[in-house]
């Protein structure tokens, strides 16, 4: 079952001792991301704190937020923006892009395996983020960008 493939990244995603760098992260899907078709047309702005760490293992926040990032690549015009702040022991990483957006009465809908907006994709992205933020004691949430959609990892801030 296609459950036993994402099981690994929620006991890594409970690790108390895992700590990764969003920047670091962002730095290097935006690098991967620019040689695809849909990323080198686009604009990639990254304002994340080098000195953020978030209570998570690398490989299920670049899981995560690379998600998140192909998503942006695929609807946005112009732009993605990968940013971050901290509130109240979380960090919030937000990606944001230009593109169409999506409605607000679809946006819970799609963060359940297999459900899309469009034809592109598995439908796999979004709920696998939202899995590993949950797993790590966080949330997904998908906003308005004016236009387009932010899509924020609500994850706990690394102590360390």
């Amino acid at each position: 079952s296609s459950l036993k493939l994402y099981s690994g990244w929620c006991t890594a995603a409970r690790s108390t001792d895992s700590l990764a760098s969003p920047a670091k992260v962002a730095d290097s899907l935006i690098a991967v991301l620019r040689r695809t078709p849909d990323g080198a047309r686009l604009t990639w702005n990254q304002t994340i704190d080098r000195d953020v760490r978030v209570a998570l293992h690398e490989t299920d926040l670049a899981e995560a937020m690379g998600a998140l990032a192909e998503n942006a690549a695929r609807h946005a015009q112009q732009t993605v923006t990968l940013s971050a702040r901290l509130e109240a022991g979380f960090v919030h990483v937000t990606i944001a892009d230009d593109g169409p957006g999506i409605p607000e009465n679809q946006r819970a809908a799609l963060t359940r395996r297999h459900a899309r907006a469009d034809e592109t994709g598995t439908g796999l992205g979004l709920s696998i983020a939202t899995e590993i933020a949950e797993a790590a004691g966080g949330t997904l949430t998908l906003d308005d960008a004016a236009p387009g959609v932010a899509a924020t990892l609500k994850l706990p801030q690394s102590q360390e």
